[in-house]
């Protein structure tokens, strides 16, 4: 007899048991009163209070006797129009007639004849194969909520009127079950049998955490400063153990946490790295106990000075010629003794310019020639005086002989004549045209010298030549007449 209550009471035990675990699907929201106008956009949210993954068949195509389905009121059900899907444990679903309503949210199309009463308390509930309540509501329609753009939440037990949250969770977590299993409206079920729906949030698995902080945007040949921190069981802050870092780009770093600072990195091509992180509490331990990652994207560095002003207006422009945002916080402007940096949080939007006025800087029209832009680091990124190099006036070089440099010619730069674009005639040019210019000029001296020595080579030529036969002809004569002369004696 003991053996069969026993045996009675396992059966009842193993049973709720079953259906405490099933019974984790909730309706966290409805949107029944969109506005007097939108017919179309009702929606309840319905959301996977347990640990492990639901799976709903909606049989789409054959709406069979194994299809869940969404029921409203005591008899009207109405089939999910939508293939199989599964909720994850923690995960919302937007049940809804018009899904263009919902962007990255999870939703699926119920019949579009559905229509939640705007006027009196309805039950709503969503059935399995067996038509057994999974999730069940009670809402009733109140004045704030309609026609106002707000939607019923469930919020500490109680569906309130707020502003909707689709696909997310609401202002608080959901309350515990009252002794009834009733709790705002909501109630399980299934086979027949009553079920106590557990609604409490299920808290998060305690588990050391660790984080990567680093900005995601960076520049080729300028380092990037990295650091870690790492919390405990507790959540309170791990200083023993150590991280192994891996940059993505073939260098990595093991750290103890006793000296965990911050440190740099440099990025010397563009590209995008996966940097990652793991930290090990046991110091001689091969397992991580956290880990943490992030994508470092780095860009060409195209941050220059594109113009200043004159004496008497000497601002400096800066030109981003990236298309991202140029972060050049605690960057400087440098030109001898004198420095000026930037303060934090200083971007340069892509493609755009600043201008910086000498009242901050203190700069003047002396400090042009040894102008510099500098990362924190002290790294030139650009420097204004190298930029300006003197060009070769054409009439001084057909005048000289050897190849001579002109002087460098002062200029008087204005703001109607931007540093990029150097007019026709202007003393001014890039120092990347430096070297095919003058590889340019040594190609046309070169050119030169040989076609003078090819002509003089001729004349030359030309005039030995004539003087060679000049002389033959001359001796030619001469003889000729000595012949004559003996002649003329032997006749005598």
């Amino acid at each position: 007899m003991y053996k069969k209550v026993i045996l009675f009471f396992i059966g009842i035990i193993f049973f709720f048991g079953f259906n405490l675990t099933y019974a984790n699907l909730i309706f966290t929201e409805v949107m029944y009163y969109p506005s007097d106008s939108d017919t179309t956009g009702e929606w309840v949210e319905l959301y996977n209070n347990g640990g492990n993954n639901i799976l709903i068949k909606s049989d789409k195509d054959s709406y069979g006797t194994s299809a869940w389905r969404f029921k409203k009121g005591l008899t009207t059900e109405y089939y999910i129009n939508s293939p199989d899907f599964t909720i994850g444990a923690g995960e919302y679903v937007v049940l809804a007639d018009n899904s263009s309503l919902f962007v990255n949210v999870l939703y699926k199309v119920i019949d579009s004849s559905v229509s939640l009463s705007n006027t009196n308390a309805t039950d709503l509930a969503i059935l399995d194969e067996a038509k057994a309540s999974v999730a069940t509501l009670q809402y009733t329609p109140s004045a704030d909520s309609q026609d106002t753009g707000k939607s019923l939440q469930l919020i500490n037990g109680s569906l309130v009127a707020a502003a909707p949250t689709p696909g997310k969770a609401n202002g608080n977590a959901v309350s515990s079950p009252s002794a009834d299993g009733i709790i705002g409206g909501i109630s399980g079920g299934g086979s027949g049998s009553s079920v106590v729906l557990e609604t409490i949030s299920k808290a998060p698995e305690p588990k050391i955490r660790t984080k990567v902080t680093a900005q995601t945007l960076v520049f080729a040949g300028i380092p990037v400063e990295f650091q870690a921190s790492t919390t405990g069981y507790s959540n309170e802050p791990l200083f023993s153990g150590k991280y192994f870092w891996n940059f993505g780009d073939g260098d990595s770093r093991e750290i103890k946490m006793s000296d965990n600072q911050k440190f740099t990195h440099t990025y010397f091509y563009p590209g995008e790295y996966n940097v990652n992180l793991e930290y090990y509490l046991n110091y001689y331990s091969n397992i991580p106990d956290a880990t943490d990652k992030i994508i470092i994207k780095v860009v060409t560095t195209d941050i220059f000075i594109s113009r200043i002003g004159d004496e008497k207006d000497f601002f400096i422009e800066l030109s981003n010629n990236t298309n991202y945002d140029a972060d050049i916080s605690n960057w400087a402007l440098s030109s001898g003794l004198k420095n000026f940096t930037f303060p934090k949080n200083t971007i340069i939007s892509p493609k755009k310019k600043t201008i910086i006025s000498p009242n901050l800087t203190h700069f003047s029209i002396l400090d042009k020639d040894t102008l510099k832009l500098l990362t924190p680091q002290g790294k030139i990124v650009f420097d204004y005086g190298a930029s300006i190099i003197p060009k070769i006036p054409a009439k001084t070089a057909a005048k000289n002989t050897t190849p001579a440099l002109a002087p460098i010619t002062k200029l008087n730069l204005t703001p109607e004549m931007p540093l990029a674009l150097p007019a026709e005639n202007s003393e001014i040019m890039l120092g990347d045209n430096l070297g095919a210019q003058a590889s340019a000029a040594s190609n046309d001296l070169v050119k030169n010298s040989s076609f003078r020595a090819y002509i003089l080579t001729m004349i030359l030529t030309v005039l030995i030549g004539a003087s060679a036969g000049a002389v033959y002809f001359i001796r030619q004569k001469k003889g000729i007449l000595k012949a004559k002369d003996d002649f003329k004696i032997l006749d005598e």
